[in-house]
């Protein structure tokens, strides 16, 4: 299951979200980066237990930020 991540600090490296999503069966994780290669605060992770890693890191603080976490919403960009 696509799940998507954000608000998380923007200093949190890439290997501690992995580390943090592991538990639920972490299969990809697509953690988005502006062009000068800053994280952005939100990635897409794909992930086995999806609907139990939504309900238990939704609103998890880490860095003195809430996690959201949600299951992910594919979107048709060409429409826009």
């Amino acid at each position: 299951m696509k799940i998507f991540v954000g608000n998380y600090p923007f200093d949190l490296e890439e290997d501690e979200l992995r580390e943090i999503l592991s538990p639920y069966g972490l299969s990809g994780l697509d953690f988005v980066r502006d062009p000068e290669g800053a994280s952005r605060g939100f990635a897409f992770a794909e992930l086995e237990r999806g609907d139990e890693v939504v309900h238990d890191l939704d609103g998890r603080v880490v860095g003195g930020r809430e996690l959201r976490v949600r299951r992910a919403v594919e979107r048709n960009i060409a429409a826009r």
